[in-house]
């Protein structure tokens, strides 16, 4: 019967048909290429629907079972590149601690009297990735703003920080993950695309902007490499129709106290917040432990299990946390000394510090934020980006159409309580068309008005800042 209807068909009919029918094949082909990965050109085909491209190769850093031979080597050669970076981390440190400080300053400074949480080598991964896609001045606004003098060392720092940080043999958890996901009526370069992947550990995924298959993708993504503890925030990321790009990063930490907080020790108690006093839960443990000075401030550091630490900063009474993040403030030098102190301990000693046994009494909470940092961004120079009559994407993608980043939204929470500290944290950057002896000393040390605290690595890299006006 279908052949009969076949003949049945004119001549044109049939031309028509077969054009149809090859129309079709072709789609069917170009989509099982996008979905395997495979291209012998300079951009991925076109597919319908959503999906992943290309996945990165990640290092394997942590086994349920004893690893094999092969696992064993690979984890060893990563072990050894993550040694020689740690050899020139006072170098590194030095570079990367004018935009940690900058920036900081910058984003915690708008507080406005809410609590704001910032994730330094969060945007630091971002910004990062979004180097590679741009060019000119555009390029060049970002690697000034991060300290690196051309992107072989942006890759290289990038690299370095990303494997240092998740290489969690001493317990903890501290997990980063990139994304880039692309426009299915765009051509893109292969070539940066599997920079992004091999230097950068990006994913690529690819579908339509705007519709819920393609948000969803991007939604449970985020949700899955943050664990869920952004999901209000996750669930609400849309791609509208004009996306070209959008690039994620995320950041995820999780580590215990190496000495907890008993929680019979644990009692409500008053925290002067802002607007007026409020009653919260305060942890209570005696330390043994540097306590320093700046100069409207006092500090002192806890340490997790596996080597990161938390410093708390509290503004002495007759001052405030504006006062120590305002340029100027000694707090920048002592953070600063920090980080080099953690890179290199042949660091000389804080001028005003003492070892005392510190009664500290510390709020458990439970803070979170989620900020627009274009203004942020152009205050610290990165202006070429967000203009659509100068800014450069070449290095990604070809054509006339003027492209800008249209979004930079960065989402983070830290939770705290007597066994330790939580923490996620994402930037979306969217592109759219247009020992000791004993302590002599005791202190006191009650965070029960608004602070600031740091969450570092082992190795003195800052992974979350934030201003607590209310625990």
């Amino acid at each position: 019967m279908r052949g009969a209807f076949i003949m049945k068909l004119t001549s044109s009919q049939k031309l028509t048909l077969a054009l149809i029918i090859l129309a079709v094949l072709l789609a069917v082909t170009a989509a099982v290429v996008a979905f395997s990965g495979g291209t012998t050109g300079g951009t991925k085909p076109l597919f319908a629907g959503s999906g992943k491209l290309a996945g990165p190769k990640l290092p394997q850093l942590s086994f349920e079972n004893y690893p094999t031979e092969e696992q064993e080597r690979e984890l060893s050669d990563i072990t050894s590149r993550v040694e020689a970076f740690r050899e020139e981390l006072p170098r590194h440190a030095e570079a990367l601690a004018p935009f940690f400080e900058r920036s900081t300053r910058q984003i915690l400074s708008s507080h406005g009297g809410e609590n704001q949480i910032y994730s330094p080598l969060n945007l630091y991964m971002a910004l990062s990735m979004a180097a590679e896609v741009t060019g000119g001045s555009t390029q060049g606004q970002i690697l000034d703003l991060l300290g690196a003098p051309d992107l072989e060392s942006l890759r290289n720092q990038s690299q370095g920080l990303w494997l240092m940080s998740s290489l969690n043999l001493y317990g903890g958890e501290t997990d980063l993950a990139n994304s880039i996901w692309l426009n299915n009526s765009i051509d893109y370069k292969q070539e940066t695309l599997d920079i992004l992947a091999g230097d950068h550990f990006a994913e690529s995924f690819r579908g339509q902007p705007g519709t819920e298959e393609y948000n969803k993708l991007l939604q449970d993504w985020t949700n899955e490499k943050t664990r869920n503890l952004l999901e209000d925030s996750a669930n609400s990321l849309q791609m509208d129709p004009s996306t070209l790009l959008t690039l994620m990063s995320t950041v995820y930490f999780k580590a215990s106290w190496h000495d907890m907080f008993p929680e019979d020790l644990t009692a409500t108690e008053t925290f002067h917040a802002p607007e007026g006093d409020i009653e919260r839960d305060f942890m209570h443990r005696s330390v043994s432990g540097d306590y320093f000075r700046g100069e409207h401030f006092g500090a002192t550091s806890l340490s997790f299990q596996g080597g990161a630490g938390m410093t708390l900063l509290l503004p002495d009474e007759d001052s405030g946390v504006d006062a120590l993040l305002a340029d100027g403030s000694d707090l920048w030098d002592f953070l600063s000394w920090q980080a080099l102190r953690r890179a290199d301990p042949n660091t000389p000693e804080w001028e005003e510090s003492t070892w005392a046994k510190i009664k500290l009494a510390l709020p458990k909470f439970d803070v979170s934020s989620n900020n627009d940092l274009i203004d942020p961004l152009k205050s610290l120079g990165m202006t070429s980006a967000f203009d659509p009559d100068i800014s450069d994407f070449s290095p990604l993608m070809d054509g006339d159409i003027p492209v800008c980043i249209s979004k930079v939204n960065h989402a983070a929470r830290v939770m705290v309580d007597e066994e330790g500290c939580t923490a996620a944290s994402y930037v979306e950057i969217m592109v759219a068309a247009g020992a000791a002896m004993g302590p002599d000393e005791i202190i006191d040390f009650t965070l029960d008005r608004p602070f600031i605290f740091v969450i570092h690595t082992t190795d003195g890299m800052p992974l979350f800042a934030g201003v607590v006006n209310r625990p």
